[in-house]
């Protein structure tokens, strides 16, 4: 290997020329290559609170179901989430009911829609309303069937923080 050694002149090391350009130049260069560092540089600040900002919090108290199981294996209460349902939900059922009869709240399971909280109001009747359905006087929750025919109802609901309605149709058959 060869290394060149040379004379250093420490004399011309902090002179610059009479009009100052030199240093100027070389000022500016580091000036901008500071501003682009500084442009395009994050701190770690900004970065955490740039995905703090991002993450959607769901409140579990929403999809928890009210009631425990006790899990055989491990002999000890578990708690089962589940997502909310998305609405309108159109039920596909079949129901039907005799003129004088009601059909009510009990009478449909509303839990295979909803395995945990939720909330339904007094129905309302869309389509048939006083001609084959009405609303009985005796119990809001009820519709009863007045004529043969049929009649649309819906159900105000909510469940895991959706609001929606719950469609379904109501066949009145001669009793």
């Amino acid at each position: 290997m060869t290394f060149f050694v040379g004379e250093i002149n420490l004399k011309n090391i902090y002179t610059t020329n009479s009009s100052g350009k030199g240093s100027m130049k070389i000022f500016i260069l580091l000036s901008c290559l500071c501003a682009l560092i500084t442009a395009c540089g994050e701190s770690p600040e900004d970065t955490v609170s740039g995905f703090m900002e991002e993450v959607v919090v769901i409140d579990s108290a929403y999809l928890e179901d009210s009631s425990t199981t006790n899990s055989p294996a491990a002999n000890s209460p578990t708690t089962t989430l589940y997502p909310p349902v998305a609405y309108p939900i159109e039920i596909e059922d079949e129901i039907v009911i005799k003129v004088g009869d009601s059909f009510g709240y009990e009478d449909f399971n509303w839990n295979s829609l909803f395995p945990w909280n939720f909330d339904i109001s007094q129905p309302e009747i869309v389509t048939g309303e006083g001609v084959v359905c009405a609303i009985s006087s005796d119990d809001v929750f009820s519709v009863l069937g007045e004529s043969p025919g049929s009649c649309s109802v819906r159900y105000p609901s909510a469940n895991g923080g959706n609001e929606g309605f719950i469609l379904l149709t109501i066949n009145v058959a001669e009793g």
